[in-house]
């Protein structure tokens, strides 16, 4: 009867521990899927860019900052006494 026992105490610790590696599985399977999805979006977002627009985009954005840049440089060089 104690082999019985022990026999099925090692089959529960052996269902218990393919029981968590597949749990484990599954939840690497599902990120797999997330990440894949991910990627896909990405890729189909570059590939439906329109250059024309993301050029002159960039190019609004870039001629934005400069004029901030340039404005920024004039505002911090000036000080009480220049007002005087």
């Amino acid at each position: 009867m104690g082999d019985i026992d022990q026999a099925l105490g090692n089959i529960i610790d052996i269902r218990t521990s393919v029981g968590t590696r597949q749990n484990s599985l599954d939840s690497a399977d599902t990120e797999s899927a997330s990440a894949k999805l991910v990627l896909q979006q990405t890729l189909s977002e570059v590939e439906d860019l329109d250059l024309t627009d993301a050029i002159s985009k960039l190019t609004f954005e870039i001629s934005a900052l400069q004029a901030v840049q340039a404005t920024f440089s004039r505002v911090q060089n000036l000080n009480l006494f220049n007002f005087l």
